[in-house]
Parts: C-alpha cells; sequence; structure tokens
C-alpha cells in the first residue's frame, strides 16, 4: 500500500497543478492547519491537520518537500489519507524528512485530491530555525589533530554545517621518563578553521578528540 501511494505522490509532483483546477471536487475547499515540526534524531517530524470545509472528497495525498539554505531540493516525504473525508472532517498527517548533511531551512506540505489529476488543493510553508539542529550539528561536526614538531594542530571541519566555532578536548599522551603523562587540552577553533597548542614533545601521541560544544552562526545567511 504505501508503495502504490509514493508512486501517487511522485504523480503529484510532476502534475503541478494549481488549487482549484480540473478534477477537484466541486465547491471543494480544504485548509492545512497548525503544520509544525520537530526533530527525532536526524529526521524532520512534520505534523499538522487536514480539515475539508467542503463536500465530502475520498481520500488525500499529502507530500512534504525540504529545502537548504540554498534553495536547493533536499528532502521529500509523504504520508496518506486513503479513505473519504466528510464535509467538516479533520485529519491528522506525519511526514518524516530525513536530514541529510545538508540541513532543511523551510520546507512545502500540499495536500492533492487522491484520484486522478491529483489536483493540489492547499499548501503551506514553514521555516526552521536552525537551533533546532544543535545536538544534530554537534554529533556531525568533526575535528582533525596531529602533532607537528611539538605542536598540536586541531583542524574543524564544520563542512557547509551553520558553525561559527566550536570546541574541543584533545586528549595526548606526553613521554615523561619511562611512562606517560595523560593531558588533555581545550581548544576553541573558528569554524572551517585551525587551533594550535604547544605540547613540546616530540614523542607525544594523540589518543582521542571530542567536540564538547558548538556556537552556531545567528541565521542562515551569515
Amino acid at each position: 500500500m504505501r508503495a502504490v501511494w509514493s508512486v501517487c505522490c511522485l504523480l503529484v509532483l510532476s502534475v503541478g497543478m494549481a488549487p482549484g483546477a480540473s478534477g477537484a471536487p466541486s465547491g471543494a475547499l480544504v485548509t492545512l492547519t497548525d503544520v509544525a515540526h520537530a526533530l527525532d534524531g536526524s529526521v524532520l517530524v512534520i505534523t499538522g491537520l487536514l480539515e475539508n470545509r467542503g463536500p465530502a472528497v475520498a481520500g488525500f495525498l499529502i507530500d512534504a518537500t525540504g529545502f537548504s539554505a540554498q534553495g536547493d531540493e533536499v528532502a521529500a516525504g509523504s504520508d496518506g489519507i486513503p479513505w473519504k473525508v466528510r464535509s467538516g472532517g479533520i485529519e491528522r498527517f506525519t511526514i518524516r524528512l530525513v536530514v541529510s548533511e545538508r540541513l532543511i531551512r523551510d520546507y512545502v506540505v500540499t495536500a492533492a485530491y487522491a484520484k486522478p489529476p491529483y489536483t493540489a488543493m492547499a499548501s503551506a510553508r514553514r521555516g526552521v530555525d536552525f537551533a533546532l539542529y544543535r545536538s544534530l550539528i554537534l554529533s556531525r561536526v568533526q575535528v582533525r589533530a596531529e602533532l607537528v614538531g611539538g605542536w598540536l594542530v586541531v583542524r574543524n571541519l564544520a563542512d557547509r554545517l551553520p558553525v561559527a566555532q566550536i570546541t574541543a578536548e584533545v586528549t595526548v599522551l606526553l613521554p615523561f621518563r619511562k611512562t606517560f603523562v595523560v593531558q588533555t587540552i581545550t581548544l576553541t577553533i573558528p569554524a572551517d578553521g585551525t587551533a594550535t597548542a604547544f605540547v613540546g614533545s616530540p614523542g607525544a601521541v594523540v589518543v582521542s578528540t571530542r567536540v564538547t560544544e558548538v556556537l552556531l552562526k545567528t541565521t542562515w545567511s551569515d
């Protein structure tokens, strides 16, 4: 059943008809309300209500498309209401969009009549505050540490994440007489930048690195 609905959703995207075009029930009036979102791990969960204010309709397709900060489409998902929705009926929908390496800045939800020609009947657009992604960004930001001539060099690999700077902890082993001493060094590193610390010993070894905090940018356009 899900496979059939997925094919139908693709047809909706390809038809691209405007609300009220031929194929919609006479007097159709559909609205999307309470459209909201939350983050579940690396999935943006979109929820909302579809209200049919016109005559009874024999089902709906509901699509969501996510866009990056550059305006590119980066995610898509769908839900379906395969049963008849009576006049005045309200149905809840849930759509899950996987957040890839490029975060979803905003998304569009579209409700369409579930019979050919799959006429679009209502839509809603919402933006996402990237502060919602803090925990996800913290898990995705990486650092690379190496020892060069007695200096610890740490690089922040923020890629295209909206990060202004990070704080990282690097654990190193420093040779001391016939043993080693464990030392933890904390560094603040700008986005896609480098920070250094003098450790003094050319025989030091990097044991582990860990990102402990991220400072996000102020807006998506920064």
